[in-house]
Order: structure tokens, then C-alpha cells, then sequence
């Protein structure tokens, strides 16, 4: 770990929390921010998979320069409960500033492997016009073994919305123009009537009471927003969360009652975000991973949300095997 001395001259300095204002100062002067990089995403997954928070902030010239959402999950190193993901950089940051940044990631991957008795770690990203980024060559140049690409679903939001929705699936759209008549679609501050219908969907309390806190506290910050479906008599029939970033939006969670299964229910919530987003002013949706080789739910899932892409990106990942 370095010490502040050594970042004035030139290399970076180490300070944990995702709750310092530095986090955000290197989120308002990065290029662009994927919503994983967010406090309020990190700190819902914090809680939703009980891991153990190690996220870093990088300084350089007692600059706050890059953050990196890194965590222990039952000893197995990762970022919000999956693989581990690249420091974020603030625009512009010189290539050598960066290389030392990801070198002290990469020793601290190495002392998470020593401290907790595991021989590997994963990490992976999506790659977009600049190609693949300069941690994952180094992982590669570590040792790293890379696997076949997968595809990430993504929707242009710098595409006018005549023009997405006349790109989505054709279906969608008859479905949409029919679900109009029937149910309203509506902007909601408070999840606690989706928190109510998730419970009285599923049947039973599938995930705990601090998640659901984590995700209000997140739609407080403006970095998540929900959507409510309402029926003619105003009654609560949907919802779904999407959780932001300045640039971004992915898709959380969405609850739709059972009796309407056949209603586009979650077509008309998808449609209702997508043209919030765009009045947000995010440059991307995020709906997810592509599933070609799945269960029948994910493979039905991995349809749905195609139906909506206007663009697929590869994701690559790398698999650090240490003997």
C-alpha cells in the first residue's frame, strides 16, 4: 500500500470507503461511469450478498485519479458480488499513472489470495469502441487465461425514441399499443409498494429488509428510480427498479402480478424507462447478458430483453489461476 508521499510523486496512494466524497469526484471526471461504479449500487450488493467491502480510491498528486469496487465474498475476491471489475479512471489520466494503479490492484489480488487460502480470481468487461482496456491486457500479460466472449445487450439512448421503438421487436410493439388502453404508467420515489408486491408474488420474503433500504436509499440519491404500473381503479399492479449512473441505467428488479401474466405488464415498464432515461439524459441501457446456453426462464429472459437491444457488445473475461 502507498503511502501519500509517494503519491505526490507520482505513483498512488490508497484510502478505503465508497463513502468518500473523493469517489464521487473521480466519478464526475471520468469519461464514463457504468452504474456498478456507483455508492449506492455497491452499497446494495454489499448487503444483498453479505460480502465484505474493500473498494479503493486512488490519489496521484493528492488527486483523487481512480476508484475500483473490489470486495471478499466467503474469501473468493470480487465487485459487487461478481467478477472483479477494472479501476475506473478519471478522463485523461496519463497511461503510466495508470499502469502503477493497476499493479497495486493486482498486489492486492495477490494478498486477497494469500489471506484467504484461494488460487484464483475472475474479471471481465465490456468492450466498446476503444477496445479492450489496459487492465485486462495486463491481467493477460499476468498470466491470465482468457475464455470465449460473451455478448452484452445494450440500448443507444443517443437514439431518438420513434427510433427505439421502432427497432424493438416487432410484437413488442402491438403489445404496447394494446397495453396502453388497459394500464397507466407511472414514475414512483417510494419502493416500499414494490418491496409488498415482490413479497406477495413470490409467496414468501426472498431477500432481506436492508437490501430493500439499500435501493430506497439509492432512488434518494438519484441514482435508481422506479416505475409503477397501474391498472383503471389506480391500483398497483407492477413495478420494476432501475438502478443509474450519470451515464447509465440497468435493469434491477421488476414484480408484476401473477393473475395478469398475459398483460405486457413489463413491456410498458420497460418502454416508460427507456423514454425516462432518455429525459435523464443517460447515454446507455443496460438490459444485460445475452444467455445462449441456459435454462428455459434464462434463455426466455435473454429473449425479452434482445427484443429490446439496439446494440450487443463482446465481454471478455480472464481467469487468474496462481499454483
Amino acid at each position: 500500500m502507498l503511502t501519500a508521499q509517494q503519491a505526490n510523486q507520482g505513483r498512488a496512494s490508497v484510502l478505503p470507503s465508497v463513502l468518500s466524497t473523493h469517489w464521487q469526484t473521480v466519478l464526475a471526471e471520468a469519461e464514463h461511469v457504468p452504474v456498478q461504479y456507483t455508492p449506492s449500487f455497491i452499497r446494495y450488493q454489499e448487503s444483498y450478498f453479505g460480502i465484505e467491502d474493500e473498494s479503493q480510491i486512488f490519489f496521484n498528486d493528492n488527486r483523487p485519479v481512480a476508484v475500483w469496487p473490489f470486495a471478499v465474498k466467503d474469501g473468493w475476491a470480487t465487485s459487487n458480488g461478481s467478477e472483479v471489475l477494472p479501476p475506473l479512471f478519471v478522463a485523461g489520466l496519463p497511461e503510466r499513472v495508470q499502469k502503477h494503479i493497476i499493479t497495486d490492484c493486482l498486489n492486492h489480488l495477490n494478498g486477497t489470495l494469500d489471506r484467504t487460502g484461494h488460487n484464483q480470481w475472475w474479471t471481465n468487461e465490456v468492450v466498446r469502441k476503444d477496445g479492450i482496456s489496459l487492465w485486462h491486457r495486463r491481467v493477460l500479460e499476468h498470466g491470465g487465461e482468457p475464455y470465449p466472449a460473451q455478448v452484452e445487450l445494450f440500448v443507444d439512448l443517443g437514439w431518438s425514441y420513434e427510433r427505439i421503438r421502432t427497432n424493438i421487436r416487432k410484437s413488442y410493439r402491438s403489445l404496447l399499443h394494446s397495453g396502453k388502453k388497459d394500464f397507466d404508467t407511472i414514475l414512483g420515489m417510494n419502493i416500499e409498494p414494490l418491496h409488498k408486491l415482490h413479497i406477495e408474488v413470490a409467496g414468501r420474503i426472498t431477500r432481506s429488509d436492508e437490501t430493500w433500504e439499500r435501493q430506497q436509499e439509492a432512488v434518494d440519491a438519484g441514482e435508481a428510480f422506479v416505475v409503477y404500473l397501474l391498472d383503471k381503479a389506480e391500483c398497483i399492479v407492477g413495478g420494476a427498479l432501475f438502478h443509474r449512473s450519470r451515464d447509465e441505467a440497468a435493469y434491477a428488479v421488476g414484480v408484476y402480478r401473477r393473475d395478469l401474466h398475459d398483460a405486457p405488464l413489463g413491456h410498458l415498464a420497460q418502454a416508460f424507462a427507456i423514454e425516462h432515461m432518455q429525459v435523464l439524459g443517460l447515454r446507455w441501457y443496460y438490459l444485460g447478458l445475452r444467455a445462449y446456453e441456459a435454462n428455459e426462464k434464462e434463455l426466455q429472459i435473454a429473449h425479452f430483453k434482445e427484443g429490446w437491444a439496439t446494440h450487443s457488445f463482446p465481454r471478455v473475461t480472464a481467469c487468474i489461476h496462481r499454483k
